[in-house]
């Protein structure tokens, strides 16, 4: 009983897990970490307020309406824009990279198992 319950986890468990993970990793796995970094930028934007910092773009700050005080805040304000904007696109693209470094992970290293393993693998001429 007990060889058999050994037999089949090493058999059906572990062989079809290490199969099964490559399809995982470019299915349920992408889903996943497309899910986690759409949540990011939210979470970032969110914390940022960049929606209420658009919305008050061109009110006055502190209730002031004279001509001046108008011009200071839309200054401000437009810069402060741009610079939470362009950190949100910054953070946005360091996401963007890591999830690419992400897909091809598993083919850096198949080839560099196999190169450790003594395997040739000469791309260069494929004829």
């Amino acid at each position: 009983m007990f060889f058999f319950q050994t037999f089949r986890f090493i058999l059906v468990d572990l062989i079809l897990n290490i199969f099964y993970f490559p399809v995982w990793w470019y299915t349920t796995g992408v889903l996943k970490v497309l899910n986690l970094i759409n949540k990011e930028i939210s979470s970032l934007a969110g914390a940022l307020r960049l929606k209420t910092l658009f919305r008050f773009l061109f009110k006055p700050m502190f209730g002031l309406t004279d001509r001046w005080s108008l011009v200071i805040s839309i200054g401000v304000r437009l810069v402060h824009f741009f610079v939470l904007s362009l950190v949100t696109l910054l953070y946005t693209v360091v996401l963007v990279l890591l999830f690419l470094l992400w897909l091809i992970l598993p083919f850096f290293i198949l080839y560099n198992i196999l190169f450790h393993a003594g395997v040739k693998l000469d791309f260069m001429n494929l004829y």
